[in-house]
């Protein structure tokens, strides 16, 4: 699971905002919470009411984290540490603290020392985050406890910290909780010899998909390394080094006595002698069956997973994210050909929830699970029909939908409170029954062939824990089967309704394996004995084969197995060995605190000012300051240049109310300069403008927006103390934005982005300019073979009205000076060809900087410009003004953020005129 620290430092923020609006995703906010807060002896507690029921569970894993963590570092926070808990992913989603994207499971907020947390149902998942995040908290509070100014200092400072000092120790806080999925990536990197070394792991943005667990695994081995090799001394001794010196070097030196280099050398070493010694005598799961799904040729991993076989034994649907983005798809056995059945980043689902999906008896039905606008739906996909709908029930969370044998009825996974329950829906009557009704988490549950028993997995409360558990529907009767030290989770009944197929570790780091159990006898067997991992089986309806997904190279892929030549070898650690009662004692004691309301507090976030004084240029002054409050909710920014020599100065000032589905922004910018003429005549300018806009997303993808401004500029011969121009311009604008483009790594290949804009500049309220425009961008990306990409791009724009404006042609290989701006309207298109030439894997060429990607691109812009439509009517081919050219386009990072960096040149075919043009960060055809 994706954890992420937030470091905001103000000098990128603009470069961001950029990047953030062409390519991240809209929140929309559907629901406005009543938040309270409780106090622990080291923590206020924020939530609402929704989240109660969780309260003394976090308390008390709070208050052990803290106890725990403080002890082994040494170091315990002046000051109770905020914390937010939000009901399920959906409501974190809308968070206004951070940005929260859909792999995010916790972040922990630098200026505030906050950190932020969501339930999923399971106790053990926060039993898992809450100590990683508090980790961070500990590493902010020693890095960064300051005053704002100071803090921001050091901020700037702190990034050049290495991300896997970071995580790692973030992880090891987190003990042997998620034990197995370390050892899973470990042995499977160990065992391919593509171990990625610390060096390449200063920061993780550059990493492929699915390369990131196994970066935040990883980076924990380099602690137990340290540990082990040094002593449990040396973790807090090199944070206080860090404290005193924010210097990684000096960190090491210090406390070890050896350059980082060295260190990390010596940890490779370590990494492979103890795990070589533990990847001898298991098979690959090619010993089991024949792999059906494949690189697509990108070398860029993929997750292929939760595969179901249809009732004719002739295809499987399974869940793949081959180019980005989570889709169903149907694959033929026999040919091997596919289709793509339901896809997210639609107009219908916003994601597809890599959960379990299921045919109806008959094969014509397929139901899985998904999320539209933060809302979770069980969709309904008539394969025959090709139709999609979604089931009409209401509960916040759902997933893991399985049909019952009549097809009449599915049972699936929902959470309406706290935890989750298994329920029931009936197609007859659209009606929805609650089959459990306990804290304890349940997940992934399967009908039995005759329909009379239902298989679930259930977390056990005290030992976090999961089991194979039966439940007879006639008496309502929950029965233990399994219970290993490790987790027994994704049970499925054979075909004969004989046994149940499952998944487990045995203990905690074990690989895990596919096992069985007999309904009536208990005898557990061991189908498989992996390396890695076997997940989703999933059995033929003929009973003699089985699908299952294993973990290899960083990828998941679907195998096709022979049920008679699993290893069907007893278990050494059996049913008999174990209690079948479940335990459902609450250890968890009630609430001291009372609950407060949430109050409105702004404060400061950070400061960054920096002064400088030259005795002929006098003083220069630049400031950046922004404040907020604990949820978000109102954001103030303020900026500020100023230089007396000159007499220049620059001014901004915002503040966003970001509370509710619309969202309101409200600025003030200004500008005075002065500048000296050829003819020793003194001019100064002013220009104030001050604007509201609002911005409504309508789902992920996309956002209705309106604007407001006015603008005051007057410029001034002071030599003479003449006027010379008194304008304003009041103006606003209405737009239209749907962005759907993705792409699997670094850069973008799927999806469109249009844009609708209409603008009126108008003369009330003492306004002197008056106009209207018109403007439709419309880019489209075409995937061409495994990494290239087509890329269409359109614009009109029109400008109509007593103070019409004028454009230039946005081609390249044309002049951008003032003298082109001649047009009133104009239409241009642009065809690109993007394809790679160069993946790297290292870096380049020093640890703060990498060098992953060098693309190039063809590309032809055309488009002519005309002030009325005689002159469109009588247009000629030769007035179309044409470019050809070409370019290279280096994918960089930069202290963890992606800089691309762009080359082109472009010759155009009219004049035979050329132009070289050079891009740092985000580039734009127009």
């Amino acid at each position: 699971m994706k954890k992420n620290i937030l470091l905001v430092v103000p000098i990128f923020h603009f470069s961001f905002f950029i990047f953030n609006y062409l390519y991240s995703e809209n929140k929309v906010i559907t629901d406005v919470k009543k938040w309270e807060y409780i106090e622990t002896d080291h923590f206020k507690i924020y939530h609402y009411p929704e989240c109660y029921e969780l309260l003394p569970v976090i308390s008390e894993i709070l208050e052990d984290t803290f106890n725990n963590t403080t002890r082994f570092y040494e170091y315990r926070p002046s000051k109770k540490i905020p914390f937010f808990i939000y009901r399920n992913h959906n409501e974190f989603e809308q968070t206004n603290i951070v940005d929260i994207g859909e792999g995010t499971g916790g972040v922990t907020e630098a200026f505030k020392n906050r950190f932020i947390v969501y339930n999923d149902g399971s106790l053990r998942w926060l039993k898992n985050v809450i100590p990683h995040e508090f980790t961070h908290i500990m590493q902010f509070t020693v890095l960064y406890e300051e005053s704002p100014l100071l803090k921001a200092l050091r901020l700037a400072r702190g990034i050049f910290i290495p991300l896997w000092m970071m995580e790692g120790m973030a992880e090891y806080n987190t003990a042997d909780i998620d034990a197995t999925t370390r050892e899973m990536v470990i042995r499977d990197m160990v065992s391919n010899k593509n171990v990625i070394s610390l060096k390449n792991l200063s920061t993780f943005n550059h990493l492929k998909p699915h390369q990131i667990t196994p970066a935040y695994k990883l980076s924990e081995t380099a602690y137990h390394f340290l540990v082990d090799e040094y002593g449990p001394d040396k973790p807090q001794k090199i944070l206080k080094v860090l404290r005193d010196k924010l210097d990684t070097t000096a960190a090491f030196t210090d406390t070890l006595n050896i350059n980082p280099g060295l260190f990390m050398k010596k940890w490779e070493e370590w990494l492979y002698e103890k795990y070589e010694a533990q990847i001898t005598g298991y098979k690959e799961a090619k010993d089991y069956g024949l792999k059906l799904t494949e690189d697509n040729g990108d070398n860029i991993p993929d997750f292929n997973t939760n595969p179901v076989v249809s009732p004719d034994g002739k295809s499987i649907a399974y869940i793949t994210d081959d180019d980005g983005t989570n889709k169903i798809v149907v694959m033929s056995l026999e040919t091997k050909k596919k289709k793509i059945i339901a896809e997210g980043n639609s107009s219908e689902i916003d994601v597809i929830h890599n959960e379990k999906i299921s045919f109806s008896p008959d094969g014509n039905i397929l139901v899985f699970s998904g999320e539209k606008t933060q809302k979770d739906y069980i969709y309904r996909y008539d394969i025959k029909n090709e139709k999609l709908n979604k089931l009409p029930f209401d509960i916040f969370t759902v997933k893991s939908p399985s049909f019952s044998p009549d097809g009449k009825k599915i049972i699936f996974v929902g959470m309406e409170k706290a935890y989750n329950d298994i329920y029931e829906f009936n197609f007859d009557d659209n009606k929805v029954v609650k089959i459990t009704d306990d804290p304890e988490n349940q997940s992934s549950p399967s009908y039995s062939p005759d329909g009379n028993f239902i298989a679930f997995s259930q977390e056990d409360s005290a030992t976090y824990q999961s089991d194979v558990f039966s439940f007879e529907i006639e008496t309502q009767k929950k029965t233990r089967l399994t219970n290993f030290p490790g987790n027994e989770t994704e049970p499925i009944f054979s075909a004969d309704g004989k046994r149940i197929f499952f998944v487990s570790d045995e203990k905690a780091g074990s690989p895990v394996n596919i096992y069985s159990v007999e309904i009536n006898s208990k005898e557990i067997k061991k189908c498989t004995n992996l390396l890695t991992g076997a997940f989703n089986p999933y059995p033929t309806s003929d009973g003699k084969s089985l699908v299952f997904v294993n973990y290899r190279n960083f990828r998941k892929d679907i195998y096709l197995a022979d049920i008679s030549l699993l290893d069907n070898k007893i278990s050494e650690i059996n049913h008999e060995n174990f209690s079948v009662e479940s335990s459902t004692e609450n250890k968890y004691l009630a609430l001291a605190s009372p609950v407060f309301p949430y109050r409105f507090k702004p404060s400061l976030d950070v400061l960054v000012p920096f002064v400088m004084y030259h005795s002929e240029f006098g003083l220069f002054l630049a400031t950046y300051w922004q404040a907020s409050e604990l949820l978000g909710n109102h954001q103030i920014y303020n900026q500020l240049l100023y230089s007396s020599g000159s007499g220049d100065l620059q001014y901004a000032v915002g503040y966003s109310y970001l509370k509710w589905r619309p969202q309101f922004i409200f600025s003030s910018v200004g500008e005075n300069s002065e500048y000296l003429t050829t003819s020793e005549e003194i001019y100064k300018e002013k220009e104030r403008t001050q604007s509201i806009a609002v911005i409504y997303p309508l789902d992920r993808f996309n956002l209705l927006s309106t604007a407001v401004s006015t603008k005051k500029y007057t410029e001034e011969n002071s030599t003479i103390d003449q006027v010379v121009v008194d304008q304003r311009t009041n103006r606003y604008s209405v737009a239209y934005d749907r962005n759907t483009i993705t792409g699997k790594y670094l850069y973008a290949r799927f999806g469109s982005n249009l844009r609708l804009l209409y603008r009126c500049a108008f003369l009330e309220y003492e306004g002197d300019i008056k106009y209207k425009e018109y403007v439709v961008r419309y880019e489209k990306y075409f995937p061409v073979f495994s990494e290239s990409a087509v890329v269409l791009g359109n614009l009109f724009v029109t400008s109509e009205g007593s103070n019409k404006r004028y454009f230039r042609l946005p081609l390249r290989g044309f002049s951008h000076s003032a003298d082109f701006h001649i047009y009133n309207r104009l239409i241009a298109a642009t065809l690109e060809y993007r394809f790679p030439i160069l993946t790297l894997e290292n870096i380049w060429p020093i640890s703060d900087f990498f060098l992953k990607s060098i693309n190039t691109f063809f590309f032809t812009d055309n488009g002519f410009g005309f002030n009325n439509t005689e002159e469109y009517k009588n247009i000629t081919i030769d007035e179309i003004k044409n470019s050809v050219g070409s370019g290279v386009r280096f994918y960089t990072f930069l202290a963890g953020y992606l800089l691309p960096v762009t080359v082109e040149y472009a010759k155009r075919t009219n004049d035979f005129g050329d132009r070289w043009s050079f891009s740092l960060g985000v580039s734009l055809a127009y």
